[in-house]
């Protein structure tokens, strides 16, 4: 399987409609999450990072995972370089285990670094703090429950 990835988006409208798509696939229709609360924290004007992928060089490529990134001013709070701040990571369904978790979060990290940013955090759910972990994550202050759901605040500080 092929795998390329699309940051910053190349067709912006195409690429929104198809992370809103896979979000309210993984968030809403998976998970059960209302529908109007994925799409309100759906940021169009943060980086909509997409992976795309095609079986082989004649299919068409589809988008198999998104995430969505926004900056955090350098600060107190955050980090002297300031920090990105992934959200809203969904991979469809037939393609998770395959890696594509990684290479997108591997995305995510690359763009921060690209603007000489200090790290990237984000909010996981308490299922998936074990993937993060496995790829450099480490857990920060305590659990808390965002939607019904337990979460834990998450980073990766770059040297």
């Amino acid at each position: 399987m092929s795998e390329t990835l699309s940051v910053p988006p190349q067709n912006p409208r195409e690429d929104l409609d198809a992370a809103r798509a896979i979000r309210l696939g993984v968030f809403s229709h998976e998970m059960g999450f209302d529908r109007d609360r994925v799409l309100a924290i759906f940021d169009a004007s943060a980086t909509q990072l997409l992976l795309q992928s095609r079986r082989n060089e004649t299919d068409p490529w589809i988008t198999v995972a998104a995430a969505q990134l926004t900056l955090l001013p350098p600060g107190p709070e955050t980090h002297p370089l300031g920090l990105a701040k992934v959200s809203l990571v969904a991979v469809r369904k037939g393609y998770r285990g395959a890696g594509m978790g990684s290479l997108l979060m591997r995305a995510a990290e690359n763009e921060a670094r690209r603007i000489t940013l200090g790290g990237v955090v984000l909010s996981a759910q308490e299922p998936a703090v074990p993937f993060y972990e496995r790829i450099g994550y480490d857990k920060i202050g305590e659990a808390s429950y965002a939607d019904g759901v337990l979460h834990w605040k998450m980073q990766r500080l770059f040297s």
